[in-house]
């Protein structure tokens, strides 16, 4: 559809105090168009223009494919005894402006519709939720540090004592927290595999059965390279013949923390899942395999490639300066929508919640009410020693829960003394609640749609 200088432009809301320019008709179904950029580098109003409307289409793409997608899901977790929620929701139109926005500047526009949908892989947004562990005595704590190695070796006395000051949260000196940390995650890994393996096996069977049903794996594969637990095999032939596996594809998955948190899949777990899947390295991510051994997922990764057989090396971009916690992937669903699926407990859910507020921010989203302006304010004044200390601060407050979704002890984290009340946790909770009880208000009787301009 050709656009003139006649055209009627309209104003359009996705939430209020929230526009931005809309053409009349155009739903950006039927053709590509270029963008345009004003002297300042930035869109003219007519690609916006563009956009928004074509985040309209976009908007109303994702909700029709969400139901049958969104049941997948459901599907795949329904008789999980460690999964405690699953719950999701497509792409808004507003959300899924800025991402066009960018793309639309780095592509210089889009051929079709098709190719600005592409542009949002995460357009189906999936979450599951996974049960905290019982919380552990200090008797199960002493007796899990008798079984943490190090490097193959049983812990010295010394790394026992800096282990149990590590866990019990007591100081240590700076030049001992890496170590110290180290040996945390050795001490931790049985406890992050017994809350998540529930759900890599679960992803493991779809991967492998999606695979099946392409033609690019068999059964005898299946079992002869270990890309299954023998105690699975069975269970999986079973599901396989009642079709009772939700057959799903894995296109990426990130396995983000802080420089000192625990990830929600081990090494070892992101080895099963990458080997199910034929990928050898991605993003970064090396997973090297010595044919001599099948059972990849209970290998120490700080052990050598011939005493293993598997080993993932975790890629630069895991690590999150803010500390934000969780497993991502990028999937295909069995209808063809793309989507994303977060895997994370229930602490962490509700923190990140809070934190993706600075998150938006940070990112330039467009997405924030007038209750959050005081703190967005304070967060784009921050000099950048102070923002590395806020970072900080998150990452503390990201490993707090953590720890409680394990079952671990836990100290809440303490904001800064030079850093503005504002920016703390429980300030962050104040204004995520509040500004959802003005959304829910504005959204009686509102429509999302068109109002003319004069």
């Amino acid at each position: 559809m050709g656009l003139t200088s006649s055209t009627k432009f309209l104003n359009f809301f996705a939430k209020r105090g929230k526009s931005f320019l809309t053409t009349e008709g155009f739903l950006g179904r039927t053709g590509g168009y270029t963008v345009t950029l004003g002297k300042n580098g930035e869109l003219s109003p007519l690609s916006k223009a563009l956009i928004g409307d074509t985040s309209l289409a976009i908007e109303e793409t994702l909700s029709r494919s969400f139901t049958s997608a969104f049941d997948d899901i459901q599907y795949m977790f329904l008789d999980s005894k460690s999964m405690r929620r699953i719950y999701g929701r497509p792409k808004s139109a507003l959300s899924t402006t800025t991402k066009l926005e960018r793309n639309a500047i780095k592509k210089g526009g889009f051929t079709n519709f098709q190719d600005a949908l592409e542009c949002i892989g995460d357009g189906i947004g999936t979450r599951g939720i996974m049960e905290s562990l019982p919380k552990l005595t200090q008797k199960q704590i002493a007796e899990q540090i008798t079984q943490t190695t190090f490097k193959g070796k049983k812990l010295t006395n010394r790394q026992v004592e800096l282990l149990e000051k590590y866990i019990y949260e007591q100081p240590i000196d700076a030049k001992h927290q890496e170590e110290a940390y180290q040996l945390f995650k050795g001490f931790a890994k049985p406890l992050v595999e017994r809350h998540s393996q529930e759900a890599v096996n679960e992803l493991t069977m779809g991967v492998l059965a999606k695979r099946l049903g392409e033609g690019k794996i068999t059964l005898q594969q299946i079992k002869n390279e270990g890309l299954l637990d023998q105690s699975l095999i069975k269970e999986f032939e079973q599901r396989l013949q009642s079709q009772d596996i939700v057959p799903i594809s894995i296109k990426e998955i990130n396995n983000y923390r802080g420089a000192h948190g625990l990830p929600y899949f081990t090494d070892s777990q992101m080895a099963q899942l990458n080997y199910a899947r034929g990928i050898s390295s991605e993003s970064g991510a090396i997973v090297t395999r010595n044919a001599a051994t099948s059972r990849y997922y209970h290998i120490q990764e700080s052990s050598s490639l011939e005493q293993t057989g598997y080993q993932y090396i975790e890629p630069p971009k895991s690590i999150k300066a803010s500390g934000y916690n969780t497993c991502q992937m990028n999937i295909e669903h069995t209808n063809g929508a793309l989507g994303e699926i977060q895997f994370k407990g229930r602490h962490i859910d509700e923190f990140g919640e809070y934190e993706h507020i600075a998150y938006d921010l940070r990112q330039g989203k467009n997405t924030l009410g007038e209750v959050f302006d005081e703190y967005a304010s304070v967060v784009s004044k921050l000099p950048d020693s102070q923002y590395q200390l806020y970072n900080k601060y998150l990452e503390s407050c990201y490993n707090y829960c953590h720890r409680l979704e394990l079952g671990l002890p836990a100290k809440k984290p303490v904001l800064p003394k030079s850093l503005n009340p504002i920016l703390s946790m429980e300030s962050m909770k104040s204004l995520h609640d509040k500004g959802e009880l003005v959304k829910q208000a504005e959204a009686v009787g509102f429509k999302p749609y068109y109002e003319a301009i004069a």
